[in-house]
C-alpha cells in the first residue's frame, strides 16, 4: 500500500473530489487530505517530529473546520504532495519567473537569462527557507519525505 498525504488551502478540495470518483481503480494507494483555508494555511509548519499542521494555538480555533485542526504525521506517508501556497516563496518564485528567460522554458522577449541549474537552485534555497531539511531530505536518505 502506498500512502499519500496531499496538504494545502482550497486547492485541496478540487483535488479531493477528483480522487474520489477515481480511487476505486486504484486500490493500492491511500491518500489523506489536509485542507486548510486561505491565509490560515500560511501558519502552518512541520514540527521536529514530523506532524503538519497548524500552531497549537490555532488548533483550538472553532472557526477553523474541525478536520483542518488536526497533526498529521507526516512519517507516516510515502509521499507528500503540497497543494497550497506559502507567500514568502510564491513571492519570489513569480519576481523571478516574470524577470527572466530561464533555459528549457517557453521563451518570454526578457533580455536576462538563467540557465536552468541557477533556477533550481533558487528554488531549492527557497523551499528550504519554508521547510525543514528533514522534510526534503535527498530521496536516498532513510527519514526522507517526498514533497
Amino acid at each position: 500500500m502506498t500512502r499519500i498525504a496531499v496538504l494545502g488551502s482550497s486547492h485541496v478540495a478540487a483535488l479531493k473530489t477528483a480522487w474520489d470518483e477515481m480511487k476505486g481503480d486504484f486500490p493500492r494507494i491511500d491518500v489523506s487530505f489536509l485542507a486548510i483555508g486561505g491565509k490560515k494555511y500560511r501558519k502552518t509548519f512541520l514540527r521536529k517530529d514530523m506532524r503538519f499542521g497548524l500552531p497549537d494555538d490555532m488548533l483550538q480555533d472553532e472557526t477553523i473546520m474541525a478536520s483542518s485542526r488536526i497533526l498529521l504525521d507526516l512519517s507516516q506517508f510515502d509521499h507528500v504532495w503540497n497543494a497550497g501556497v506559502w507567500q514568502v516563496p510564491q513571492s519570489a518564485m513569480n519576481e523571478i519567473l516574470l524577470s527572466f528567460n530561464i533555459d528549457g522554458f517557453e521563451t518570454t522577449t526578457f533580455k536576462q537569462n538563467m540557465s536552468h541549474t541557477a533556477f533550481e537552485s533558487i528554488v531549492q534555497d527557497l523551499v528550504h527557507r519554508v521547510v525543514p531539511w528533514s522534510a526534503v531530505a535527498p530521496l536516498d536518505h532513510p527519514e526522507a519525505v517526498v514533497l
